[in-house]
């Protein structure tokens, strides 16, 4: 939508600026992501814990078979 508002005003083409956009974002995204991951991963808050041990194995549903 931001391409297609700004592309008539600059002389533009509208799919062009639509693309720029649209990997501009989608970089900004992943340097976001990695910005926030690399300060959650050492809270506690987020990392995976073993809640409980299950002591018998578990059975597998049987398998049915088509004729």
């Amino acid at each position: 939508m931001i391409g297609t508002h700004l592309a008539p005003g600059y002389d533009m083409d509208k799919s062009a600026v639509q693309a720029l956009f649209s990997f501009g974002f989608f970089f900004l995204s992943f340097l976001l992501l990695r910005l926030t991951s690399g300060r959650l991963s050492g809270n506690k808050k987020y990392q995976a814990r073993i809640v409980r041990i299950r002591r018998e194995p578990v059975k597998a549903a049987p398998c049915k078979q088509s004729a």
